[in-house]
C-alpha cells in the first residue's frame, strides 16, 4: 500500500511536504508512512484518495488499474 502512495504523490508531480498538508501530518510523519515506519490511519488513506480521485481499492493493492472515485 505504502509503495503506491509514494508512486502517485511522485507520478502527479507533489512534494512530500505538500502531501502531508492535504494528510494534516507533520513531513516527518508523511515521510514514516512512505517508508513503512508508521502505518497510515483510514481518515487519511480517505483524503488522501480524495485528493487524488482515485480509488482505495487501488491504494490497498486489490487491484492494479488506477480508477477514479465514482462520483455521485
Amino acid at each position: 500500500m505504502l509503495k503506491r502512495i509514494k508512486e502517485l504523490r511522485i507520478e502527479k508531480g507533489f512534494s512530500e511536504e505538500a502531501i502531508a498538508e492535504v494528510l494534516g501530518v507533520s513531513c516527518k510523519m508523511y515521510r514514516k508512512m512512505e517508508s513503512g515506519d508508521t502505518s497510515i490511519k483510514a481518515s487519511q488513506l480517505v483524503k488522501f484518495c480524495l485528493f487524488f480521485n482515485i480509488s482505495p481499492d487501488y491504494i490497498l493493492e486489490f487491484i492494479d488499474e488506477q480508477r477514479e472515485l465514482p462520483m455521485e
